[in-house]
């Protein structure tokens, strides 16, 4: 399979994701405290299976740190659905391919 054709099939498969073609759900949740009891990060993960019978499926990991978190927000003001939301935008932006 030519580079391209690899490329075309990547876009594809992102553009059906993007679509809806993908759903994404969240296994886990897990605040990260420092030694002072202060949460420090949160990692949320993910999995989705494609909805096409292609068998394609995702495993996403994200560690989000406090410089991720929406300004004026704090780990200790963030629901865990409004992680969720903030680690489903970062799952988006960090599988985009370059046009």
């Amino acid at each position: 399979m030519l580079d391209s054709e690899i490329e075309a099939l990547g876009r594809k498969k992102l553009a059906d994701y993007a679509a809806g073609a993908m759903p994404i759900r969240v296994s886990s949740i897990n605040r990260v405290f420092s030694q002072a009891g202060e949460v420090t990060s949160a990692v949320v993960s993910m999995n989705g299976n494609a909805s096409d019978g292609s068998g394609d499926y995702i495993n996403y990991r994200k560690t989000i740190t406090s410089a991720d978190l929406p300004e004026g927000k704090t780990f200790a003001t963030m629901s865990a659905g409004a992680l969720k939301a903030l680690a489903k935008a970062q799952l988006v932006n960090d599988t985009k391919v370059a046009a």
